[in-house]
């Protein structure tokens, strides 16, 4: 899979603010995959939480998808790819008038892709300055090959998918950026949301 626009620089696509810690972006997603696991029909629901994060003049830096639910023997899983760290995630983020796009891409284990877009509006997500951001995205979502929630799967298949601003936690992070960095607000995931679920990722 082609390296994303991932260095791209996202001031048009989620304004401009000037701050000293740089700002959090997160968002509830959802989708449900209908397809083929090696030959045998299959529909994977999944649910998880994106968090971007931009730099002081909005630039990207950063992002961790969170996907979760059921795997083949019913247990309850969860996933962490990182676009740092262990590298499982790509990211591209650009905008068109006033509709911003974000294109993701799965490395490794994750042969996957999607593309969701959402209109931009100004909102006041914990910062000094009102910023345009999109408060939900819609697109499609698919499975070349490989693994969504557990390693067994070999599943190609597609989807559409949806992604919606968490509010509370995007102004919580923001209004207090020493507690909230990247790192805590995973962990806070993972341990607060995540309760009952078992770690699958590779």
């Amino acid at each position: 899979m082609r390296k994303l626009l991932a260095g791209m620089v996202v001031l048009v696509m989620f304004g401009m603010c000037a701050s000293s810690y740089g700002y959090f972006l997160i968002y509830k997603v959802s989708t449900s995959v209908k397809g083929v696991d090696d030959e045998t029909a299959t529909t994977v629901p999944m649910k998880g939480y994106f968090i971007l994060n931009f730099d002081d003049f909005g630039g990207f830096q950063d992002a961790n998808l969170v996907m979760y639910g059921k795997n083949p023997d019913k247990e309850k899983v969860y996933v962490v790819l990182n676009y740092t760290g262990n590298e499982y995630l790509d990211v591209g983020v650009w905008e068109k008038g006033d509709y911003c796009f974000l294109e993701l891409g799965g490395n490794y284990s994750f042969a996957f892709g999607g593309l969701l877009s959402g209109k931009m509006k100004a909102k006041d997500i914990g910062l000094d300055d009102d910023v345009d951001v999109a408060n939900s995205m819609k697109g499609v979502f698919w499975v070349e090959e490989g693994m969504l929630l557990d390693s067994s799967q070999d599943i190609s298949g597609t989807a559409n998918i949806s992604a919606t601003l968490w509010m509370l936690a995007t102004k919580g992070s923001n209004e207090d950026p020493v507690t909230w960095t990247q790192d805590t607000i995973l962990e806070e995931i993972e341990s607060g949301y995540l309760a009952g679920y078992t770690d699958a990722t590779p």
